[in-house]
């Protein structure tokens, strides 16, 4: 996970660095720069709302990951933990999203459901069977939206 965390800051930090390289480019069409300033725009509030939970997020996850939690506990962390990506997916779907990255887009936001259904799913029944596969499948998910928003940066550099 904690390689994962690196990757996704690094992307951070490539996005703010193509855009300025890209920004400050005067051969680029018009439509080059709309474009890439979108996407810049984009990454912006996204990578803010991010933060945001993350910071928020990261302690109760780690508790509940503990293996000195009790199950009761954990019931417990997992409620908050629901709750609190339930504001997460209400903050996600108010964002301004590019049209060529509503696809993209729409795999994070399916991540994020899942993580919302595996720990509400875990605060009512954490024996439930179906507990590790709706884990694997956020994870999936989440981790398809990280390399194409690693491609479309990459791709954004091309220009």
């Amino acid at each position: 996970m904690h390689a994962l965390l690196e990757n996704q800051l690094n992307l951070k930090l490539g996005t703010r660095i193509s855009y300025l390289k890209l920004s400050n480019n005067t051969i680029l069409k018009k439509e080059n720069k709309e474009y890439i300033k979108n996407f810049h725009d984009f990454c912006k509030m996204f990578f803010s709302l991010w933060n945001k939970y993350l910071e928020g997020m990261s302690p109760l996850i780690s508790q509940f990951n503990s293996k000195k939690s009790s199950i009761s506990f954990k019931k417990i962390y997992a409620d908050i933990i629901a709750e609190q990506y339930g504001k997460y997916l209400n903050d996600l779907t108010n964002l301004e999203v590019p049209i060529f990255m509503d696809k993209l887009f729409n795999l994070f936001l399916n991540s994020i459901k899942y993580k919302r259904i595996f720990f509400n799913l875990y605060s009512t029944d954490p024996n439930n069977k179906n507990l590790d596969n709706i884990k694997n499948e956020a994870n999936l998910v989440e981790e398809q939206f990280w390399l194409d928003i690693y491609r479309k940066n990459s791709e954004i550099e091309r220009h």
